[in-house]
């Protein structure tokens, strides 16, 4: 638990609520936001623009996560309130969604490549599918491995799960 003084009152922030669905929602609206874009463009991005968008992508999620954070606390929207969550997708809409759409479409009219879709079959072989899945995997894996060893490394607080207020 994170605790935030504003105003005198104290929040607790649940670690269940830092964001990581926020995270993982605003990563498959971008992929979705390619998606779109690409096909409604017949263009597609190059590697290193995806790269590009992914990586400004997290970092807007974190700044996007923050200041969820903040509105929160300022506007004392309680968990399970519309506020909070009215707060939390406008927070997700405003400062990532809308400013990753303007750059996806900026993308794809500077470097974004027509391809018909025989020279897009050709391409792509068996062996590169199979390398990416793997390839895939192996990181799954080993985000998880250190999901697990951060939370066995976490020191929990005994006072704070026995605590018990109201709201």
């Amino acid at each position: 638990n994170y605790f935030v003084q504003a105003d005198g009152s104290t929040f607790s922030v649940d670690t269940a609520c830092i964001g990581l669905n926020m995270f993982s929602t605003g990563l498959c609206f971008v992929v979705l936001l390619i998606g779109f874009a690409e096909q409604r463009t017949k263009k597609n991005l190059p590697v290193i623009s995806l790269a590009a968008v992914f990586t400004l992508t997290c970092l807007l999620l974190v700044l996007t996560n923050l200041l969820r954070i903040v509105g929160i606390v300022f506007f004392k929207s309680m968990p399970g309130t519309l506020g909070h969550d009215v707060i939390g997708i406008l927070s997700l809409v405003v400062y990532t969604i809308v400013p990753i759409y303007f750059l996806i479409n900026y993308l794809i009219k500077r470097w974004g490549k027509t391809q018909n879709e025989t020279d897009r079959e050709q391409k792509i072989t068996f062996k590169k599918n199979v390398f990416a899945t793997i390839s895939v995997c192996i990181m799954i894996a080993v985000a998880n491995y250190f999901v697990i060893m951060n939370e066995l490394k976490t020191v929990k607080d005994e006072k704070l799960s026995q605590l018990n207020l109201p709201g």
